[in-house]
């Protein structure tokens, strides 16, 4: 007669949580990697236009330093930041609990 105790494994639902903001987040950054990749040979001023244009946006006011920046930018430049775009959201799918962090 004697007293066996059973472990219950305890649900965590705020870990599950966790992870499925992070592997949300990581998606929602390889989506806008690979949109910057798509849009890097594009014209971005023009297609910019298009945009406010669509929003019912003024596109011939001036917007601050971001549409002069637009116009600037190489197709270089844009793709390596969609290569750091995606190096990042590899980061946040790596980094989930399970997997050692130090």
């Amino acid at each position: 007669m004697g007293t066996e105790t059973e472990t219950v494994k305890k649900r965590a639902p705020t870990l599950y949580a966790i992870i499925a903001i992070k592997l949300l987040k990581g998606l929602l950054f390889v989506a806008l990697a690979v949109t910057i990749y798509a849009l890097s040979d594009n014209d971005l001023p023009s297609e910019l236009n298009h945009v406010l244009h669509v929003l019912r946006f003024n596109p011939n006011e001036n917007s601050g330093p971001t549409r002069a920046s637009i116009g600037r930018n190489q197709r270089k430049e844009r793709v390596l930041a969609a290569a750091g775009t995606l190096v990042y959201s590899l980061f946040l799918w790596l980094k989930q609990p399970g997997y050692p962090s130090d």
